[in-house]
C-alpha cells in the first residue's frame, strides 16, 4: 500500500511543475487537495481492499501535487534570494509533520482501535486547505 503513496507523490510531484506552468499555483493547489480529500473519502466511506488502494492511491496523487506545486510557488512568489530560506522553512515543516502525525494517527488508534478518525482528520483539513485556495487563489495569482 505504502508503494501506492509513494508513486504517487512522486510521479505527480513532477507534473505538478508541468501544472503549474500552465495553471496558477492555487488552482493547481485546489485541486490536489480535493483529489486527496477524495481519496480519504473514499477510505473511509467505502472500506475494502479495492478501494483502498485506490484511496490511497488519491492521496499520494494530491500529496504528490502538493509538494510540486509548492516548490513552484515559493519560486514564483519569493524573491530568488529568500527561496533557500522559505523552502528551507517549508520542507522543516514538512519533517516535523511527518514525525508528529504519525504519532497521533498510531495515538488515536490506541484510543478507538481504529484509524477512521486520522483519516477523517486528514479529509477535514484537505477540506480547509482546498476551499482556502478556491477563495483565495484568484488573489494569488499574480506573482509579487
Amino acid at each position: 500500500m505504502l508503494d501506492f503513496l509513494s508513486s504517487g507523490r512522486v510521479d505527480l510531484g513532477l507534473a505538478s511543475g508541468w501544472l503549474t506552468d500552465r495553471f496558477a499555483v492555487p488552482h493547481v493547489m485546489c485541486f490536489a487537495h480535493a483529489l486527496a480529500l477524495c481519496g480519504g473519502l473514499l477510505l473511509s466511506l467505502l472500506p475494502a481492499p479495492a478501494t483502498a488502494v485506490a484511496g490511497l492511491g488519491m492521496i499520494g496523487m494530491g500529496y504528490g501535487f502538493i509538494s510540486g506545486a509548492t516548490a513552484a510557488a515559493v519560486a514564483r512568489y519569493w524573491p530568488p534570494a529568500d527561496f533557500g530560506r522559505v523552502a528551507g522553512r517549508t520542507y522543516i515543516a514538512w519533517c516535523g509533520a511527518a514525525i508528529g502525525l504519525p504519532v497521533l494517527a498510531g495515538y488515536l488508534f490506541d484510543l478507538t482501535r481504529g484509524y477512521a478518525a486520522a483519516v477523517l482528520i486528514a479529509v477535514a483539513a484537505n477540506e480547509e486547505r482546498a476551499k482556502e485556495f478556491f477563495f483565495i487563489g484568484p488573489w494569488l495569482s499574480t506573482p509579487n
